[in-house]
């Protein structure tokens, strides 16, 4: 038994380079050291060209092939991770904010920690309103 010829163009892409492709959408940017949370089709048609799974393909037809199996990476996100040498240090001085501590050490219940964009607030709202001491 067989299937009888078809009227209509011959697919110009292997049905290979359709199940690397898939294949692919299945995993996470991070696992491939790209710097995205989640893949979009256009995302998915780049890297499969980069890594030489095809010479052209276009997001629209990775759409097409991600709907026809109803997957939909765009809907899982992962982490991304910073590449910036000093981005702990960095970060350290923000999250010290949002953790009673200040240069390491834990502050007390009569101390705190007031940000530079408070304090211009703080300053707009004295001088639109008046003083609120």
């Amino acid at each position: 038994m067989a299937d009888r010829p078809r009227s209509g163009r011959p697919p110009v892409l292997a049905a290979t380079v359709r199940a690397e492709v898939k294949a692919l959408a299945c995993s996470l940017p991070a696992e491939h050291h790209l710097p995205l949370s989640r893949w979009s089709c256009r995302d998915l048609a780049t890297e499969a060209v980069t890594r030489g799974i095809t010479d052209t393909l276009s997001g629209s037809t990775v759409r097409r092939w991600l709907d026809s199996d109803a997957i939909k990476p765009w809907q899982h996100r992962s982490w991304t991770f910073p590449r910036d040498p000093d981005f702990a240090a960095k970060a350290e001085r923000v999250l010290d904010l949002y953790d009673p501590r200040w240069q390491g050490r834990r502050l007390h219940a009569d101390e705190f920690v007031a940000s530079a964009d408070a304090i211009a607030r703080s300053r707009r709202l004295r001088e639109d309103h008046g003083t609120f001491d």
